[in-house]
């Protein structure tokens, strides 16, 4: 039983991770298509972290 729950939180982080590092590649391509500036991207990454909580993306900042 704990194996199962350890798996589900594993997955959820996992997931959490995904799903930020997909929405900052779009973000990022906005940037670079001229349709939004660097300071609106690192206000998208504020509210990406703060939204997904990404685990290992904290340690990592994608835009400085």
């Amino acid at each position: 039983m704990q194996y199962e729950t350890e798996n589900k939180e594993d997955n959820n982080l996992m997931k959490r991770e995904t799903e930020y590092r997909l929405q900052l590649a779009h973000s990022k391509r906005l940037l670079k298509m001229g349709l939004i500036k660097q300071s609106e991207l690192k206000q998208i990454d504020t509210i990406l972290r703060q939204k997904y909580q990404p685990a290992l993306s904290a340690f990592i900042s994608e835009n400085t």
